[in-house]
């Protein structure tokens, strides 16, 4: 395959790699496997993110939107577009996040079966039992506009390790049988869990 341009790029979890554009797009080498890479800059309009051929996938995203160096896991419960797109908008809500007195934000996104995407933030209150997670906003904003089947929710957080539902969360979770969670921070880290790993006892009536 014939080699077009190169250059170096950093990344949050991979530090400085080498791009190779090919007639396919952005790749970089890894494993010697060549793996496609996508939405690094709006320079790399011509990145061919149809190639289902690699096993890996790291996305390099722009800056503005997510942080770069976010690595596409192989998971049960979506494909790795609808991870994009959902971890995309659950990046989004974060920054929107009230949190004046935890300074902790939280962004969540919901995945409905229809593709519908809701979003929500954790909104914190100097009253502090009235804080709303940002778990619990995304669910209330898709059930409040009618949405009753739901495939995946993405959450996410500046944590050491992938960010992790509080009780409540999960509890209203069970509820709505989200049966999926993908659980992810800034740094590139992504866990999926299914709702019975995280809640295995939850409350019924």
């Amino acid at each position: 395959m014939e080699i077009l341009e190169e250059k170096y790029v950093e990344t949050a979890r991979y530090g400085t790699i080498l791009m190779v554009r090919t007639e396919k797009g952005w790749t970089y080498q890894y494993d010697e496997t060549l793996v496609l890479a996508t939405d690094y800059c709006d320079d790399y309009d011509d990145v061919d993110d149809d190639n289902d051929e690699d096993d890996d996938f790291l996305h390099y995203l722009d800056e503005d939107i997510v942080p770069s160096g976010v690595y596409i896991p192989e998971l049960d419960c979506l494909e790795d577009d609808c991870f994009y797109d959902t971890y995309e908008k659950a990046y989004e809500a974060m920054q929107y996040s009230y949190s004046p007195y935890s300074d902790f934000k939280v962004g969540a996104a919901l995945l409905c079966k229809n593709g519908n995407i809701y979003t929500g933030c954790n909104i914190e209150n100097s009253a502090y039992p009235v804080t709303v997670c940002a778990e619990r906003n995304a669910l209330f904003n898709a059930v409040g506009a009618g949405e009753r089947k739901f495939t995946a929710l993405c959450v996410v957080g500046d944590t050491k390790e992938p960010i992790s539902p509080c009780g409540a969360c999960r509890q209203v979770m069970a509820e709505f049988k989200v049966s999926c969670i993908i659980l992810a921070n800034l740094q590139g880290d992504v866990k999926e869990y299914t709702l019975e790993e995280l809640l295995p006892y939850g409350f019924t009536l």
